[in-house]
């Protein structure tokens, strides 16, 4: 990273249940960093294409508003937000946008499925493959159970 490049970010997002804390993550992130601008990614997979045009375009249609909709939620914190929806294998379109892109960091939202031997998130396998450093945001709920049970440990 040169000297009078500011820092690009990209949020990976499948616009689930994590989708707002893990933009807002990004955001703050990035403002901490001093970042140039926060890319908004969202891959439909290639199964989608199977829907009749119309469909395929209301599909489309929704799941923009719903990436405009996560971000003007989320505290804007000065950095240019730009919405990006891709289409084919997640891990392969956001390691794609990361390369295309020249991403110094990449968040994404995990869906904490930890232990499952035959399962292995998105997020897992973006972190193995990323050429940037990654965030990875737990869900609320399990972000909330952890810190509880440290504070718990900690009283002891």
């Amino acid at each position: 990273m040169g000297e009078d490049r500011r820092p690009v970010m990209v949020c990976a997002t499948d616009l689930g249940g994590t989708a707002l804390e893990t933009i807002q993550a990004a955001l703050s992130l990035a403002a901490q960093c001093a970042c140039a601008c926060l890319h908004v990614v969202h891959v439909r997979r290639q199964a989608d294409r199977l829907k009749t045009a119309q469909e395929a375009a209301d599909a489309i249609e929704h799941e923009e508003h719903r990436i405009s909709e996560a971000v003007a939620r989320a505290d804007a914190h000065s950095i240019p937000v730009i919405p990006q929806l891709r289409t084919g294998e997640p891990c392969h379109e956001i390691l794609a946008a990361v390369r295309e892109l020249h991403a110094d960091y990449l968040v994404v939202g995990s869906h904490g499925h930890a232990g499952l031997d035959h399962f292995v998130s998105v997020a897992e396998r973006v972190a193995r493959r990323a050429p940037c450093n990654v965030v990875i945001v737990k869900p609320p709920s399990v972000s909330t159970r952890l810190s509880r049970d440290l504070d718990e440990w900690l009283e002891r």
